[in-house]
């Protein structure tokens, strides 16, 4: 994929698969030129871990199993716009699934609820509040969703999990199936993402890994 197709493709569908012919460590920069992208960045690795960990990872809470659609760092006040993640590890059967949310496909009253009602994000430190939607800004549009930890602050807000199931219900989902080094870039206000179950032990996946950079 071409730097013109990489763009292209993560303005019509959300996500790029990049093929970068470089070591680990000159993909941040490489991507940052192709965004023409100034915010900071910062990066971790993502592995498989037992649940009950005592974090608030979600792998803590879901162990190998699937993780729920989501948006990446969405209890910060500003989460990170673009995430690149590329797979370290040697075992390929555990996908992520991508799915871009449009506008166009969501319910009008479902979508006046994620712009209007107000919840809590309450991982890690301090709880921030925010709508689930966010649009109109020079910024372009921004949905917000970690179904484990959001919680409504009034009693009769709607069920904003059961509305991104909806919607996510009327959208395209892109499937992702990981082999060494693959790099998928997405714009982590557009996309929400999640996995698919794991097969095996906990010991026998230890060697599937992510690093994952956040582009701010």
């Amino acid at each position: 994929m071409t730097d013109l197709d990489a763009l292209l493709s993560l303005r019509s569908t959300g996500t790029a698969t990049l093929d970068l012919d470089c070591p680990s460590e000159e993909v941040v920069p490489k991507v940052r030129r192709l965004l023409s992208h100034g915010g900071r960045t910062r990066s971790d690795r993502i592995y498989l871990r037992e649940k009950g960990g005592g974090t608030s990872h979600y792998s803590d809470v879901f162990g190998a199993g699937a993780f729920p659609f989501h948006t990446d760092f969405a209890f910060e006040r500003r989460p990170p716009r673009y995430v690149i993640l590329q797979f370290s590890g040697s075992e390929s059967d555990r996908p992520t699934l991508f799915c871009k949310l449009d506008l166009k496909t969501i319910d009008v009253d479902d979508r006046k609820a994620l712009r209007d009602q107000v919840w809590e994000f309450r991982r890690p430190g301090p709880s921030m509040r925010a709508t689930l939607l966010r649009e109109g800004s020079a910024d372009g549009l921004m949905v917000r969703l970690d179904p484990v930890y959001m919680r409504p602050l009034s009693r009769d807000a709607g069920d904003g999990v059961a509305i991104f199931a909806r919607w996510v219900a009327k959208s395209k989902i892109e499937v992702v199936h990981w082999v060494p080094n693959k790099i998928v870039l997405f714009d982590n206000w557009r996309v929400v993402h999640a996995r698919g179950s794991a097969s095996g032990s906990i010991g026998r996946l230890s060697n599937r890994s992510f690093v994952r950079t956040l582009l701010y």
